[in-house]
């Protein structure tokens, strides 16, 4: 279980790099401690949704990997530097991180779920703006798959923010729910290299 992240920032072609590093942990047999997508990008890939941010920036790329894996990379790329056209550009282990989700949903289940999920949020998980707003319409009940109204609708939104491990955590099981909308995640963080 992954207790901290850091961001490396590397310099290269990122599909090299993308290529490297999803290579490098495979045959590493290492799972789960790596957050990395193309930005903007949602898929529902179990082996994706867990390496979950990449972003570009420039000619860097952005990798979120638990402490200690992003020695191991370095190690790897330092045997390769003949071959490999990448370099890491720094190293920044993360303190806090934030991200802004809304969700709508017309599934009372889903929508206790959801809440259920809010009221009971991880110590250090911070959360401002967040107030459900149920409607319930018990005479709106039809056979019909696509009712002009529905019974119940919840829909909710806010901020959450805090430590880097217990929000990127939050982020990566909402990121489940196809009906809760994530904003990007942001990170701040102290420079190690």
């Amino acid at each position: 279980m992954i207790r901290e992240y850091v961001e490396v920032v590397l310099d290269g072609p990122f599909d090299f790099i993308k290529g490297f590093v999803l290579g490098f942990m495979e045959g590493r047999g290492i799972s789960g401690d790596v957050i990395f997508e193309e930005a903007g990008r949602a898929r529902g890939d179990v082996f994706v949704r867990l390496m979950r941010f990449v972003r570009l920036e420039e000619d860097h790329v952005h990798l979120i990997v638990g402490a200690g894996i992003h020695e191991l990379l370095k190690e790897a790329l330092e045997k390769r530097q003949n071959e490999a056209p990448v370099r890491i550009v720094r190293v920044t282990r993360i303190g806090e991180a934030r991200f802004e989700f809304r969700y709508k949903t017309y599934s009372q289940p889903l929508g206790e779920e959801l809440k259920n999920i809010f009221r009971n949020l991880s110590e250090g998980i911070r959360l401002e703006g967040y107030e459900p707003k149920e409607t319930r319409r018990p005479e709106s009940r039809a056979i019909e798959a696509y009712a002009p109204e529905h019974p119940y609708a919840v829909e909710a939104g806010g901020t959450v923010s805090g430590r880097a491990k217990e929000v990127i955590d939050l982020y990566n099981r909402l990121g489940r729910y196809e009906v809760v909308e994530l904003g990007n995640l942001e990170m701040k963080g102290e420079r190690i290299s």
